[in-house]
């Protein structure tokens, strides 16, 4: 099943946003859980729609009726990949903050 893109940039943007946020007022917790987000990312297998195709045009009448259906995009492993080491380095960067902020 094919999903929107922008569902998954403000999906992203969000993130980053927590984590953004979690540094400049120091809770990083906010990191973490955008670090995690990131992360659900590389696991979710995704398609993107990349707009519409012209399945059929029905030109039986003097009013030519075109059908769509949508045209899926499969992302490669290596979007994957990135998503996966930018969560994991968020996350990372998160604990790491949160453990030197402690002493």
């Amino acid at each position: 099943m094919a999903t929107d893109i922008s569902l998954f940039l403000s999906f992203i943007a969000f993130s980053v946003l927590l984590g953004i946020v979690g540094i400049w007022t120091r809770i990083y917790f906010l990191m973490l859980i955008g670090g995690a987000l990131i992360t659900f990312l590389a696991i979710l297998p995704m398609d993107f729609v990349n707009g519409t195709r012209i399945d059929e045009l029905d030109t039986t009448t003097d009013i030519i009726i075109p059908s769509y259906e949508d045209d899926p995009v499969q992302i490669d492993i290596y979007p994957k990949i990135f998503f996966g080491l930018m969560g994991s380095m968020f996350m990372i960067g998160g604990a790491l903050a949160w453990r030197t902020d402690k002493e």
